[in-house]
């Protein structure tokens, strides 16, 4: 089943969404082609994460090369994505 895909940015919730996004950086070896790993966002928020790689993975806009067969670590991202935070662990 395709995705329907959003009018407005998923992270503002305002502009259009105009770029899909991928979780995975494709330089990080992500192909765009995984649904699950792809996000609908505007311009300046798709420049927003790319120009602040750290705080959109705390954000859950991104997450490392190394997490993208995590499922936790999906799911983190998605709860970030949501508002919630999960406690670090250590």
């Amino acid at each position: 089943m395709a995705r329907a895909e959003p009018q407005v940015c998923e992270r503002c919730h305002a502009e259009p969404a105009v770029d899909p996004h991928e979780l995975v950086r494709q330089s990080q070896g992500d192909t765009g082609t995984d649904l699950d790993l792809i996000e609908m966002v505007g311009r300046e928020c798709h420049r927003w994460i790319t120009e602040h790689p750290v705080l959109a993975h705390d954000e859950g806009w991104a997450l490392w090369s190394y997490e993208r067969y995590d499922g936790d670590a999906h799911h983190r991202a998605w709860m970030a994505r949501l508002g919630f935070r999960h406690e670090q662990e250590g």
